[in-house]
């Protein structure tokens, strides 16, 4: 029997991922793999993200994904105007540049087929993974899908998800953070891998144990 992982916030850094993947963890079919939500954006290379990502299911690595808020603007950029310039606000033009193109339609089908299968949330039997959070303060936490793609305040209330912890990206937090929120209901595994530049507390690239809860951390090494 593997391993249980799951990692978070990719934003682009695929060289990062696949250090962490294979130098790392050195992942094994036997392993089972949850990616978090935002595979996209920020960073050099969410074309290579998403062609590994989609290559390790193909190789029957035993993978799930959920969906994450930049995943959910690149689809609502073909839907309106106002869509698209929430998206350009986030990252998008270094998600076309990796593609080579200029707008969301030239995106080849096969990864707006990808995202578009990527569910909301993943409930196993002692954790929900979730990208950002739920929303406790209606009766079915699991009803509000755009709570999960959003929030960065969700208090957990376990009486209403099963007794269960939560496991979320989408707000970078420092190691210490994440070490800290271990012991919460609440574990927050969104290293800032892209943020490397910008703060010297983050830049890491994170995959949580889910079964033993121990961390191991990649730093950036996307250039």
């Amino acid at each position: 029997m593997g391993n249980r992982y799951a990692i978070s916030d990719i934003h682009g850094c695929y060289q990062t991922l696949n250090a962490l993947l294979f130098d790392k963890l050195r992942i094994t079919r036997e392993d089972e793999i949850f990616f978090v939500g935002d595979y996209i954006d920020r960073g050099p290379r969410s074309k290579e993200v998403l062609d590994l990502l989609m290559d390790l299911k193909i190789e029957d690595y035993n993978v799930c994904f959920v969906r994450g808020n930049h995943e959910q603007m690149m689809i609502d950029s073909m839907k309106s105007l106002s869509d698209m310039e929430l998206w350009i606000l986030n990252g998008c033009n270094e998600t076309l540049n990796s593609f080579g193109v200029f707008e969301t339609s030239e995106i080849p089908i096969k990864y707006i087929n990808f995202i578009n299968e990527m569910p909301n949330y993943i409930e196993l039997d002692d954790f929900i993974l979730v990208h950002a959070g739920l929303n406790f303060d209606i009766e079915n936490p699991l009803e509000d899908l755009t709570t999960m793609l959003w929030i960065r305040n969700s208090i957990p209330k376990k009486e209403k998800i099963k007794n269960k912890r939560m496991i979320v990206g989408h707000t970078p937090k420092t190691i210490d953070e994440i070490v800290n929120s271990l012991k919460t209901d609440k574990i927050t595994i969104d290293g800032g891998c892209c943020y490397q530049h910008r703060y010297s507390s983050l830049g890491n690239l994170v995959a949580l144990n889910i079964d033993t809860l121990e961390i191991t951390v990649q730093k950036n090494i996307d250039l």
